[in-house]
């Protein structure tokens, strides 16, 4: 098990950026933005989840585990399980690649994050400022990360969409759950240990579903991390950790920005 008390490193500050976000506190256009980015998602899912890739996922769902649950299929209007919810609206939203984009990261930030506060918000009856206030804590962490890694991550093939989006969706709903600090460090370890996806695979049906998986997996690692679900805390510090595996170079200085500064902005 990893040292609950390694409280300085790069983790750590993602984990009190991510938990330390006030909703009420946020400035007004921050929330406009987020707004529009929900119009921009909602749209795009609505789109594409006709798509013979969209239908086929679903299909395949429902006959591994036809359970209805909480959440809602955008554009059929099916009753599933949120994390089921969260693959396909996630892989519907982004499977015709015209979803909103955040350039200096090379993530779509909707794509990643939106399913899965949607589908946890819808679950749990939550309101619509404090699922704006999720995706505004998503956005922090997968740009910020996207910082921290430089541009080798995406030179060596990862997709970012995936890999950080997965992040920022654990934060966002670890948000939303009320995860401690040292839980939200766990859930990041957790994501870490599933988080994936090859721009190899980008012009077949894999891309999009990318995008499905990373909002799904912020619900697991999330979830998971609230039961006391253990991982590695420090998986952005450790030797052989996330930034060690996944980029050539990295810039730990880019992790904190100064008070005031939103990269929903961007």
């Amino acid at each position: 098990m990893s040292n609950p008390k390694s409280d300085s490193g790069i983790t750590q500050k993602l984990a009190e950026r991510a938990c330390g976000i006030d909703a009420k506190m946020l400035p007004p256009d921050v929330l406009a933005i987020a707004r529009h980015s929900l119009l921009d998602w909602v749209t795009m899912v609505l789109a594409g989840s006709h798509d013979p890739a969209v239908v086929r996922l679903r299909q395949y769902l429902e006959e591994e585990n036809g359970a209805s649950g909480p959440a809602t299929l955008l554009g059929n209007g099916a009753r599933v399980p949120a994390t089921h919810a969260a693959l396909v609206n996630g892989t519907a939203g982004h499977v015709l690649d015209f979803d909103d984009a955040h350039l200096p990261s090379r993530v779509h930030p909707s794509v990643p994050l939106w399913p899965a506060i949607f589908a946890f918000s819808e679950s749990c009856g939550l309101s619509g400022r404090q699922t704006l206030a999720a995706f505004v804590v998503g956005v922090e962490i997968q740009t910020r990360l996207a910082a921290l890694m430089g541009e080798s991550h995406y030179r060596l093939g990862w997709h970012n969409t995936a890999t950080l989006g997965s992040f920022g969706a654990t934060a966002a709903v670890g948000w939303l759950r009320g995860v401690t600090l040292l839980q939200m460090r766990h859930a990041f370890g957790i994501a870490a240990s599933q988080a994936g996806g090859l721009r190899a695979a980008f012009g077949t049906s894999c891309k999009p579903l990318h995008a499905g998986r990373a909002a799904a997996l912020g619900l697991f690692a999330s979830g998971l991390a609230a039961q006391s679900f253990d991982a590695e805390a420090s998986i952005f510090d450790v030797a052989g950790g996330f930034p060690d595996l996944y980029a050539d170079q990295i810039f730990p200085e880019a992790v904190t920005q100064g008070e005031g500064n939103w990269d929903i902005r961007n």
